[in-house]
């Protein structure tokens, strides 16, 4: 089974690069696009790309342990675009792997490099690639430890002016995971630095053309910066000093490097950014004042949380977002499109609790925003799902909206898109976002309901009928985060959490009698990030994501 989903290997330069920093290929996995990712056992486990917010950013990995429920057998394959080391005198491969598996097992990786792949109706044949590969080998990737630096030397190649690295996970383990980052292929005659940027957490990354990467953050108080990691790598023969030079809107910038860089040593810088469109320019002279990197280029964008939007409803009203947030509003977001089926389910779900905080008088507003470029204001209004609160239709204005909350706080592109914004009276482009999720199903009319009521004091509960088994809330969650369960009978309760690499870091069992209880989540045990709760009673189990922010 072959993956849409791909890598960009945005090292594809010009000749003239080539030659003069003798960086043939590179793939930091730092952007989606560019290499084929094939599911061999049709598992629907391949290789995905994961910020593991231990400072490498993006990474390629091959893991099942976000489904800690379901077991299963790696068979995934990583297989990298045509390499030209036609110009080459010693080329070499680099890479750097750590196991990642929820029960630290060691990880099996083969690398395959070969100067033609199998194909079959077009598409690449994984079953061909072991009988085409010259050169085969596996390593054993310990649990233990952090990322181990790997070589191979691919002199043999010499003269080939298509050459193919495919990486085979395979795995035994129940629960597997393998993190794959910094693969390089490069002439080690010459020193041949490699810059890549270490883009914070949540940032969303696109590709540009050759070099070039363009990314999108936003700050989180009026007097933050955004604080930039660069990492630089030396895949040649010993760098012994020099300097990162570094140019932002123009402005030249430069840090010393005084030390030795061996090859596969790294060194980091950072850098600080404010609000606004930044253009970077990095590259590293060795002592002498001769570049001896790629000119990398990156185009960043930092922003406030919340952008101001002015729109105009179905009806012909207008709105600005930044105006009911200074009437101190909650605000949903309700992101879909007329193509949606699950739309058609929450949105007059989203329409009752709309209604019941006072349908717009109050301190709680619901707007709803298409995503879908076909959705006119005609074609919303005889949608006929039951939506009289205000719905917009398309406009650059609520694609900017969709675009900012898809890539800020994780929309997946999935619809139904919810997003809570608890106000900020006096600087409104500073709310908080107090809640998100994606998708549809019974247990999210008290997610949204919960989300509302943890954000703003003053929404009427009188209207609240406890209906569903659980709820978990308030989420994302920073101080506290409570599960409330309504018992029929007595019953034993088992909760459990595991952290996103499927990990258990929490597990509590009791019996409680009929009725509702409220049981806090110790969040001072839990690490910033994405976490799995799992609830089991009344003989079923239940689970739901926890975002936790710290």
């Amino acid at each position: 089974m072959k993956i849409s989903l791909r890598f960009l290997s945005f090292a594809f330069f010009s000749v003239t690069f080539l030659m003069q920093a003798q960086i043939i290929y590179k793939h930091n996995f730092d952007v989606p696009a560019g290499a084929s990712l094939v599911d061999s056992d049709g598992d629907a486990f391949a290789w995905a790309l994961h910020d593991f917010q231990d400072g490498e950013g993006l990474v390629a990995t091959s893991n099942n342990a976000f489904s800690p429920t379901q077991s299963m057998r790696a068979d995934n394959w990583l297989i990298c675009g045509a390499v030209d080391v036609s110009s080459a005198n010693r080329p070499y491969l680099y890479w750097k792997a750590k196991a990642s598996g929820a029960r630290n097992a060691d990880e099996e990786l083969t690398v395959y490099v070969l100067t033609t792949l199998p194909l079959s109706e077009g598409t690449i044949s994984v079953d061909g690639i072991d009988t085409l590969a010259t050169l085969k080998k596996t390593f054993t990737v310990k649990a233990e430890g952090g990322y181990t630096h790997y070589q191979i030397d691919l002199s043999d190649f010499k003269g080939q002016n298509s050459m193919y690295v495919a990486f085979r996970h395979e795995s035994d383990s129940p629960v597997f995971g393998l993190n794959l980052d910094d693969m390089v292929i490069s002439d080690v005659v010459n020193s041949a630095m490699d810059i890549s940027i270490v883009a914070p957490s949540r940032a969303y990354l696109s590709s540009g053309l050759g070099a070039e990467i363009n990314f999108y953050k936003t700050l989180s108080t009026p007097d933050a910066e955004l604080p930039l990691s660069f990492k630089i790598g030396n895949y040649g023969s010993v760098f012994t000093g020099g300097e990162f030079i570094y140019t932002i809107n123009g402005v030249r910038h430069s840090k010393v490097i005084s030390n030795s860089i061996a090859r596969n040593d790294l060194k980091r810088f950072e850098v600080n950014l404010g609000l606004g469109e930044h253009s970077i320019k990095a590259e590293v002279l060795d002592a002498s004042g001769r570049s001896v990197s790629e000119k990398a280029v990156y185009h960043v964008k930092v922003s406030e949380p919340i952008p101001d939007i002015r729109i105009t409803d179905t009806y012909g009203n207008s709105y600005n977002l930044y105006d009911e947030l200074r009437k101190g509003k909650t605000i949903l977001l309700d992101f879909f499109a007329s193509w949606c089926g699950p739309c058609q389910i929450s949105t007059p779900e989203i329409n009752k609790l709309w209604d019941s905080f006072g349908r717009g008088g109050s301190t709680f507003q619901v707007f709803g925003v298409t995503t879908h470029p076909q959705d006119s204001y005609s074609v919303i209004n005889n949608l006929n799902w039951g939506a009289e609160y205000p719905k917009f239709a398309f406009s650059n204005q609520t694609k900017l909206l969709y675009d900012h909350f898809e890539r800020t706080v994780g929309g997946e592109g999935a619809i139904p898109f919810f997003v809570m914004i608890c106000p900020n009276k006096e600087n409104p482009a500073y709310s908080k976002v107090s809640w998100f999720s994606n998708g549809w199903s019974g247990d999210h009319v008290v997610m949204v309901r919960q989300a509302a009521l943890s954000c703003n004091a003053s929404l009427s509960v009188d209207d609240w009928e406890e209906s569903k088994s659980f709820s978990l809330y308030p989420n994302p969650a920073s101080q506290q985060a409570y599960l409330e369960v309504n018992l029929p009978s007595r019953d034993q309760v088992v909760i459990e959490v595991f952290n996103n690499l499927g990990q258990p870091v929490y597990s509590k069992a009791s019996t409680m009698s009929a009725g509702n209880h409220r049981i806090e989540l110790p969040l001072q045990e839990l690490g910033s990030g994405l976490h799995h709760v799992k609830i089991k009673m009344n003989h079923q189990v239940f689970s739901e994501k926890l975002n936790v922010v710290k």
